[in-house]
């Protein structure tokens, strides 16, 4: 963590704006995933629906569970179940989150960031996706870091875009700023 961040951390609340400012890019622009998938903290992996769909990369790369953060058959929607990975024996787990303003994923946040936290104590690794891997799975292993890691949402979010480049959308990180205010409110 930069002395910079570190203090804004020490000496402000987090905001939506103050997290635009970790996923910016030096032009002051978005920035898109330059690969399928990325490991951003050990043994959790985010990705799209692409490499959602590869059960044979997802063993290759020695998944055992997945979280599907878009499960569903509409536009925007990946359409996997347990079904779908009973022949490889990855466990399932999903939530049928809209990447959309106003959707409330915060009800989501701690049972599936609990779910990754359980993989990951019996010695799992977790494939954490939506359809790009840019937003819903991004905000699902941010709360993570948040809960179980006890990182601030800058130091999360921060944590996630040194290595993936990811945004989630306005109305997560609106959301992502109020869980850590619950979280950290005492700190």
């Amino acid at each position: 963590m930069t002395e910079k961040h570190e203090q804004d951390s020490v000496n402000s609340p987090a905001t939506p704006w103050r997290l635009m400012e970790i996923i910016l890019d030096k032009e002051n622009q978005f920035d898109v995933p330059y690969s399928m998938c990325h490991e951003v903290y050990p043994n959790i992996i985010i990705g799209g629906k692409t490499p959602a769909r590869n059960k044979s990369m997802l063993v290759d790369l020695g998944i055992t569970h997945i979280v599907n953060c878009a499960q569903g058959d509409a536009y925007g929607f990946v359409n996997t179940d347990q079904h779908y990975y009973q022949d490889v024996g990855f466990q399932f787990y999903a939530i049928k989150a809209r990447d959309q303003i106003g959707f409330s994923i915060l009800p989501y946040l701690k049972p599936t960031a609990d779910y990754i936290h359980q993989a990951l104590l019996s010695g799992g690794k977790v494939f954490v996706h939506c359809c790009s891997g840019y937003s819903r799975a991004p905000t699902v292993v941010i709360s993570y870091l948040m809960h179980h890691k006890h990182m601030d949402v800058r130091d999360a979010l921060t944590q996630v875009r040194s290595k993936r480049r990811v945004a989630p959308n306005a109305s997560f990180r609106e959301q992502l700023c109020e869980l850590n205010a619950e979280l950290f409110s005492n700190k």
